[in-house]
């Protein structure tokens, strides 16, 4: 296949279980580098939560972060792109979270902050969700998170309402879906997300693959839950790894191996390289 583009998820797709590049997949995207492939990051994590192990791999020269809220240009490390929720819809959600008591965390300027409440929690009993060493070291705990937000809401790149069971998010989800001018994904079982209403891995993939001049039908992509599925289908080869979520697969052109078995180096090894493995 001719493939110029491939685009990474990078929790639960490119990164084990262990919340690590292994070996397998470092080496093969190097080798997709060196042919010539961009290789860029696309994914939910802030900028500056994005791990350096995947930033120093030579020649990516662009990521997608904050579901879509920016672009990187990882050469110069200025933002090509950014697109925030509006000032009145981080009120409307701040409104809802305190009214309802909802754990939130929101990104701004690139970085991951989070309720002191949460992360207390999340340090104290973990999670089954998230792996509890990434959320202590990349995000900031603070002790007023809605007065924040508020300080900074025409620069908000996400929010993030988190839930411990499963009634209750569903209880919540057609009311956050209600909140004006803003795109409404999850990445992990127990959370909502919201950016602004141009805030989308797809979108973010469209736009610089526009300024590359490369076709969709050049790009291959990568995911593993809600928040890839826009991208998956915008790709030409849009792929699921093994460990997907089931509408993830249904999404996708090709079921790969799991995150643990290093699904995405040996699709592309497969489709991109033309390795027979």
């Amino acid at each position: 296949m001719d493939i110029r583009l491939v685009a990474l998820d990078l929790d639960g797709t490119t990164m084990n279980s262990d919340n690590r590049l292994s070996d397998y997949n470092r080496k093969s995207l190097e080798a997709a580098v060196q042919a010539g492939i961009q290789v860029v990051v696309a994914s939910g994590r802030a900028f500056d939560a994005l791990p350096k192990e995947v930033l120093a791999i030579p020649g990516l020269q662009y990521a997608i972060s904050s579901n879509g809220a920016h672009i990187t240009d990882l050469t110069t490390g200025k933002f090509i792109y950014s697109s925030y929720i509006t000032p009145t819809t981080v009120d409307r959600a701040i409104d809802l979270a305190v009214k309802e008591h909802l754990m939130v965390e929101a990104f701004c300027h690139g970085k991951p902050y989070i309720s002191e409440a949460l992360y207390e929690d999340i340090r104290v009993n973990g999670s089954v969700y998230r792996n509890k060493e990434y959320v202590m070291t990349t995000r900031t705990p603070i002790p007023d998170i809605f007065g924040f937000m508020r300080e900074n809401r025409e620069i908000l790149e996400n929010i993030n309402f988190f839930f411990y069971g499963d009634d209750r998010l569903k209880e919540m989800r057609p009311r956050i879906q209600a909140l004006p001018d803003c795109n409404v994904v999850s990445s992990v079982k127990n959370n909502i997300e919201i950016g602004g209403i141009n805030s989308s891995k797809a979108h973010a993939l469209e736009i610089l693959s526009r300024k590359l001049k490369i076709p969709r039908e050049g790009i291959m992509s990568f995911g593993d839950a809600g928040n890839d599925i826009p991208m998956i289908r915008y790709a030409g080869m849009g792929v699921a790894v093994g460990n997907a979520w089931d509408d993830v697969k249904a999404a996708a052109d090709y079921v790969a191996e799991s995150n643990d078995e290093d699904g995405v180096g040996r699709t592309i090894r497969r489709f991109a390289l033309g390795e027979k493995l």
